[in-house]
């Protein structure tokens, strides 16, 4: 007999001893067929990464299971997330991904939520008092192996729901004078509109004034903002006697009422998993009156 021919009749018998094996395992257990030939795709985590006034960036972390003896190659993902029960986000992940025989691989994707599509839903939230809202993902996988080249799967999740902090500045007083300059101590009043507390920690800022260019700088140390509440911070603020800032100083000293705009990026610190080192901007914008009366103290 022919090595061609031995070669052959093996190959049956694996195919025959494995289909045999996959049936007698389906019959023995309470799953559905599609359990054993197609992949599953499991939520792992969603991660917050970044959230501003305008959008939030989050990373989906999916784990996806082949439990199929033969390795599959999916093409690319197509991802409709809904939340809240309103289609918010619908997308293609356009890289391929290689599924080993009875493996498992995972995709990191990245998710840009925009708050003019989801005004509504933070409305509801707000007057339900909840913080955190159903995340429904439609997600189909595209493979030339799949009846129809496609397969659907649906995953539910309870996901938190960050409402951004908010920021007032409500007084000044001068710390420090100087040949070089002034250096001010700014009061200023974070509130947490969460049902959970967080800490904030790697603290930057920017402050600026009317025209004038802006004035960076960090606050030091930690800030924790408990649930439903607000917490004073002191923002130390230096203004030099240079060119650029001298006009600053004048217009500060004239009395004059003009507007500030401030942003503070944070990192949070927290135990929830899916918020924890996420970093958070606050913007804010005012006027300032009390500047003058600060000088004259």
């Amino acid at each position: 007999m022919s090595k061609k021919r031995i070669f052959i009749i093996l190959s049956i018998l694996v195919i025959i001893i494995g289909s045999f094996y996959l049936f007698i395992r389906f019959k023995l257990s309470n799953k559905e067929l599609t359990e054993y030939i197609f992949p599953n795709v499991e939520i792992a985590n969603v991660k917050l990464v970044n959230i501003t006034d305008k959008h939030i960036n989050l990373i989906a972390y999916f784990t996806v299971n082949n439990p199929a003896p033969i390795g599959i190659t999916i093409d690319s993902i197509r991802y409709i997330v809904h939340i809240g029960g309103k289609k918010i986000l619908n997308s293609t992940y356009t890289h391929s991904v290689h599924l080993s025989a009875s493996g498992q691989s995972k995709i990191d994707v990245p998710l840009t939520l925009y708050y003019k599509n989801m005004q509504a839903i933070v409305n509801r939230l707000q007057r339900e008092h909840k913080d955190s809202i159903t995340h429904v993902f439609d997600i189909t996988l595209y493979s030339n192996l799949f009846p129809g080249k496609a397969f659907h799967i649906e995953r539910v999740s309870e996901l938190p729901f960050l409402y951004i902090p908010d920021i007032k500045i409500l007084k000044t007083k001068i710390a420090k004078i100087d040949i070089q300059g002034i250096t001010l101590d700014l009061k200023a009043l974070i509130g947490n509109k969460n049902n959970f507390s967080f800490t904030c920690k790697n603290i930057s800022y920017q402050l600026k004034f009317e025209n004038h260019k802006a004035m960076k700088g960090f606050i030091p140390g930690k800030v924790i903002l408990s649930a439903k509440d607000s917490t004073l911070v002191n923002i130390p603020l230096k203004i030099n006697f240079n060119e650029t800032e001298k006009s600053l100083i004048d217009l500060i000293r004239k009395g004059k009422h003009f507007r500030y705009d401030i942003t503070l990026h944070v990192q949070l610190e927290t135990s929830n998993h899916s918020l924890n080192g996420s970093k958070v901007i606050i913007e804010a914008s005012g006027e300032w009156k009390k500047l003058r009366k600060a000088l004259k103290n």
